[in-house]
């Protein structure tokens, strides 16, 4: 097991006038005691659901009150989507809306975060291509309308809404291309971002992150998988150093790593970290926080949603 491991990968900075932006509103949870993270089998697991709903191949998950959002892509149709769906008390799935994410010949949608700020999610659309274009999405949670906010020259996999920092982190796919973006209060993105220079690879055993969340003192917790057939996972917990950015570029660090089995589905194996991941903060029996995962590892037909509780060392903090 790492649990400590620095990497070269850097992040290259360019500051741009964006949204406005404040102190982050949303809970969070104990960031010191997720470095404490346990392992996986300490993990408690729920029984996995059926997602009775067509999901191509799933990238993102995020969960904002009662509703999980999704994203997925399908190749074949050339064609993206975010889908909003819930559970009902006795753990029936629903789909309650679906928008298709498409621009020109941009529609893989990738790994997403919330911006607690205004409410809305914050995702990467881009070309299904390595070192293509992306562009960089807000949607509202409530009708899953979506505009524009920028796009650059680079797939980027997933983005991390860092609020306190007012900076947003972009991660390519690959993660050999990391990007720290502060963020001006007030004002509009430009419509491009400039060409901007990319860190050497990422030295981290060959993880690829596809979706990573802000989850407070500028870390994030990462889903990630690796090898030819990606059949070994991780769960990372990285922070960044903004404090130490030579050239203003901007280093991550693995601060806790906890490998995470495969888990089969009607004969197919996935490892449990294959691309979507979504947390929140929960009490046990005790009032002690927990982190409730949610992972979507598996493409249609065999997708199912795996939940875990995780307890959290509060004594870290």
């Amino acid at each position: 097991m790492i649990d400590h491991v620095m990497l070269s990968g850097m992040l290259s900075v360019i500051v741009l006038a964006c949204f406005g932006v404040s102190a982050a509103s949303a809970a969070l949870p104990p960031a010191e005691a997720l470095k404490a993270l346990p392992s996986f089998d300490k993990w408690i697991a729920h029984p996995p659901l059926d997602l009775p709903f067509a999901t191509a191949h799933p990238q993102g998950l995020i969960k904002i009150g009662s509703s999980f959002f999704l994203t997925t892509v399908d190749q074949s149709k050339e064609a993206g989507a975010i889908i909003r769906f819930q559970l009902s008390g006795d753990g029936a799935v629903s789909e309650i809306l679906r928008t298709e994410l498409k621009e020109g010949n941009r529609y893989h949608p990738g790994g997403m975060d919330l911006n607690p700020n205004s409410g809305k999610i914050w995702l990467p659309l881009a070309e299904y291509q390595r070192n293509s274009w992306s562009s960089l999405l807000e949607i509202d949670p409530d009708t899953l309308k979506f505009r524009k906010l920028t796009e650059m020259k680079d797939h980027i996999g997933t983005v991390v809404y860092d609020a306190p920092a007012n900076i947003a982190r972009l991660i390519n796919w690959g993660t050999n291309g990391t990007y720290s973006v502060p963020l001006a209060v007030g004002g509009d993105c430009p419509p491009r971002l400039p060409k901007l220079p990319r860190g050497p690879g990422q030295t981290s055993g060959g993880y690829e992150y596809q979706d990573c969340k802000f989850i407070g003192s500028s870390m994030a917790i990462c889903s990630g998988v690796r090898g030819l057939l990606f059949m070994n996972g991780v769960l990372d917990v990285i922070q960044f150093d903004d404090a130490h950015a030579p050239d203003g570029k901007v280093p991550f660090e693995i601060v806790r790593r906890v490998p995470v089995p495969s888990v089969e589905r009607n004969g197919k194996s996935k490892p449990l970290t294959m691309n979507p991941m979504a947390y929140e903060t929960v009490a046990d029996a005790f009032g002690k926080p927990m982190l409730r995962l949610h992972f979507i590892p598996h493409d249609a037909p065999r997708s199912a949603l795996y939940t875990y509780d995780v307890p959290l060392d509060v004594s870290a903090q």
